[in-house]
């Protein structure tokens, strides 16, 4: 059920600013991969602390999207998101204080509940603000704020860490996060927000939203990319220095490239659903697309040239399927007043195949020692996602 409450014209100042929130939550992410072996070093961390470092923000997603959802319908968007904002950047600027493991998982819990309020309330505030016409463009535009935020501070995150330590990195993004809140604050009024639906206690929210055949065609269409895309990209690097015997800043470069990939493929998602396309096709051309590249990428038998070319390209077509699931979560929310509760369920799909691809393609590896089990994974996963695009069609019929 589309928002009765819309506007005839795209406020784009407001869209940008969003945008910049979910950027710099996305940089939350993004600040681990070149700091952790300083982490380990500084703080003495042992790998499964360390995989506890990275996994805690998807853990916290996994554990809280629909009730933050539903928190982002019950008191304002607008709010939601700069309280997450705020508690984001307790979280990263108290990280910095860190002494151990625990208080370091303990500031990244911190983070990831302010991180999980942004990305899951921006889309219900990115429908306000949008007109109907422009509203998968909209759509297309956000959902590259993860490769754009990722890629960015992959980058990023090396050089900062010569000049200053990991926590002078930490205390950066802190600065960072607070000037962004200060930009949505100033973009985006209380006054010219909408009134918003009528408010659902909580269990009734999440009753309806798991009642809903739609909430999960999504979600499970989201979720099997998410784990089909941070399993590769996740495993890039070492394919790329073990492999290929590639240095690891160039690896760090080409893998930045590869996540930046999704972006052109998020705008094209946009583009196409504003032409017309059904969500269905774009969504399920984007599985496609990824399982086949998935064939490629970890047979031997290929270059290692043609396999990064298909690694690159995996997300890209990848990111065919965010703007089509978000652009429409609006339209099959059970009511209007249960938007956020909704995109709620579908992060919580997306924080759990991020949180699950990496591991179980570590696992299938190593347990065989060979590339090929990795192909299984990524094809099986994205074949799901197919099946979830074929029932939002046969939805789309029924409705």
């Amino acid at each position: 059920m589309a928002d009765s409450n819309t506007v005839e014209r795209t406020r784009w100042w407001a869209t940008v600013a969003v945008l910049a929130a979910g950027v710099v939550s996305a940089f939350q992410i993004g600040k681990l991969p070149a700091s952790l072996p300083v982490l380990r070093d500084d703080l003495g961390l042992g790998l499964v602390v360390a995989g506890w470092v990275i996994s805690t923000i998807s853990v916290v997603g996994v554990l809280t999207g629909m009730a933050s959802g539903w928190i982002s319908d019950r008191i304002g968007h607008r709010r939601t998101l700069l309280f997450g904002m705020a508690i984001m950047a307790i979280g990263t600027l108290a990280g910095a204080c860190s002494w151990n493991g625990a208080s370091l998982i303990t500031t990244r819990f911190v983070e990831g509940i302010g991180y999980i309020a942004v990305i899951t309330t921006a889309p219900s505030l990115l429908a306000t603000v949008s007109s109907p016409d422009d509203r998968s463009m909209v759509m297309g535009v956000w959902s590259f704020y993860l490769p754009f935020g990722l890629s960015g501070m992959v980058v990023a995150s090396p050089l900062l860490l010569g000049l200053v330590s990991w926590r002078g990195l930490w205390l950066a993004n802190g600065v960072i996060i607070v000037l962004a809140l200060a930009i949505v604050a100033t973009a985006i009024r209380p006054s010219r927000m909408p009134s918003g639906g009528p408010k659902v206690s909580i269990w009734p929210a999440i009753r309806d939203t798991l009642s809903s055949p739609y909430s999960y065609a999504l979600a499970v269409c989201f979720g099997s990319y998410s784990l089909v895309h941070l399993a590769v990209v996740a495993f890039l690097p070492t394919f790329l220095i073990e492999g290929r015997g590639i240095a690891p800043l160039d690896a760090a470069l080409m893998t930045a490239l590869a996540m930046f990939m999704n972006a052109p493929g998020c705008l094209l998602g946009g583009w196409l659903l504003r032409l017309g396309g059904p969500a269905w096709l774009v969504a399920g051309t984007g599985h496609v697309g990824m399982l086949l590249c998935s064939l490629g990428i970890y047979p031997d038998h290929f270059s290692g040239e043609l396999r990064y070319l298909l690694a690159a390209t995996l997300p890209f077509l990848g990111g065919l399927i965010p703007p089509a699931i978000l652009a429409h979560a609006p339209l099959h929310a059970t009511s209007s007043a249960m938007v956020a509760t909704t995109i709620g369920l579908i992060m919580q799909f997306l924080s759990l195949g991020q949180l699950l691809g990496p591991p179980l393609l570590a696992v299938l590896v190593a347990g065989t020692g060979t590339w090929s089990r990795a192909t299984d994974l990524i094809v099986s996963s994205a074949v799901v996602g197919v099946i979830a695009a074929a029932m939002l069609w046969w939805l789309d019929r029924q409705r």
